[in-house]
Formats: structure tokens, sequence, C-alpha cells
């Protein structure tokens, strides 16, 4: 509000998340199955609605439920559909923006090609429709996770891109307590002032050093450099977690 601060630019990769497609196919899985168990539950309550109901443990009737559920609601033949056609047949939309596209046909005109696929990104079918070119642009922020030139002429332009080759999809997060223990004696050889002692230091000469959101220490503004250059490099030499990031702001 104050103006000193500008704000978050959803194009940017920072603020993005990427749908993996174990994830999409889990939230299809769970909600063809919930949709599967309301048809057996709507059947089970229609054969004992009759004027002479059987029994619950009847196992005739259960077969009986069991099948016309499965005539009426099949996950099979919903997930078979989507995977041969790309098109999403959804009562909730699975909060997604689009209801096509989800799957390519993977082209074996060489192995180059053919292995692309597998490391490629889409925005989204929503933003080609868009007549702006701010989702296209190449933002600093991309850099070592997204290649700046792989990326297919025409209308997927900057929209269908690929992960760079030292980058992946972090699935797993490592142990926050061990990478605490494994960081904070690291920190302190490289100058940052580590709580409780540090709490006392002025805030204006010192910047305040964070793992997951937690205050380890303070950092003065001539050694933060230092110390942000000890975690990448860090990092780089597989010591810490591939996960870790050490932004130093200017």
């Amino acid at each position: 509000a104050a103006g000193r601060g500008a704000q978050d630019n959803p194009d940017s990769l920072v603020n993005q998340e990427v749908l993996l497609p174990g994830h999409l196919w889990s939230m299809m899985v769970r909600e063809q199955l919930g949709g599967w168990v309301k048809a057996v539950g709507a059947a089970v309550r229609r054969e004992l609605g009759k004027p002479s109901p059987p029994s619950v443990s009847d196992e005739k009737m259960l077969t009986a439920a069991l099948r016309r559920a499965g005539d009426a609601a099949d996950p099979g033949k919903a997930l078979a559909y989507f995977v041969a056609t790309g098109n999403l047949r959804s009562e909730s939309g699975l909060d997604l923006q689009q209801t096509a596209g989800f799957t390519i046909v993977a082209e074996r005109l060489n192995y180059y090609r053919f292995l692309a696929h597998f490391r490629s990104i889409h925005r989204g079918a929503f933003f080609a429709q868009l007549r702006t070119t701010t989702v296209r642009k190449l933002l600093p922020d991309q850099w070592g996770f997204l290649c700046p030139v792989h990326t297919p002429d025409g209308a997927p332009c900057g929209l269908l891109s690929h992960l760079a080759e030292p980058c992946r999809v972090a699935v797993e997060q490592a142990a926050r307590g061990a990478m605490r223990a494994y960081l904070l004696p690291h920190l302190a050889a490289a100058g940052v002032a580590l709580l409780p002692t540090a709490a006392g230091l002025p805030h204006n000469a010192y910047l305040p050093v964070l793992l997951d959101g937690e205050v380890l220490g303070f950092a003065h503004h001539d050694a933060a450099p230092a110390a942000a250059s000890l975690l990448r490099r860090l990092k780089v030499l597989g010591a810490s977690s591939p996960d870790l990031a050490a932004p130093l702001p200017p």
C-alpha cells in the first residue's frame, strides 16, 4: 500500500507449482472411487427400500448392487477415457483451469525428441487463449530451472518449456531437524550470530537467517554475502539438501 514493495507476479516461476502426472492421476482416482462408492450406497438403499427388502448381508443383493454401481459409475472406464483422449470428466473440476489437453502422444522422431516429452512443462491451455505476451516472457528467476531456448515455435512458444539439465522436481523434503543441525555450525563459521545470543543485536545492521520460516540467527550486512555463498557452495557440492535455496536480498 505504501509503494515500497512490488506486487507478486503470478507469471513468475517462484509463485507457481508443477502439477505432476501422479498428482493429477491420484486426484482423478480419488474422485472416481468416491463416485463409485456413492453409486454402491445408492444401489444398496434402493434394494433395501423394496416392499420385501433382503438382508443387509445378503450376498446376492450385494453382488447385484456392485454390478449396478459399476454400470452407473465405472472408475476404470473414466480413467481409460482420460488417458486416451486427454479430456477431463469431473464433477468438481479438480480445481483446474482446463478440461482438455492433458495428454500428448510421445513422438519417436529420435531419442532426444522422445525423452524431451518427459521433461516438458506446459503453462496450461487456458493461457494459450490469452491475448497478452506477459505469460510468455522469459523472467530472470527461470534461469537454472527452465531452459531458455528449448521451446517450440508458433502458438505454444513460451508456454511449452522444458526443465533445465540439472533441474529436478522435488517431491520429497529433507528432514528438517537433521538439516538444521547440519547448517548451524556452518552458519556460525560463516559469521552468522546464532540464537539465542543474537537476540539483542540491532536489526537495522543485521539480516535474519531463516530456515523454513524459523529464525536461526542474524548475519551482518558485510557477512551476509559470504554466508549465502557458503550455503550455495554446500548445495552444489552435494553436502546439503538439493532443495535448499539461499536467496540474498539486495
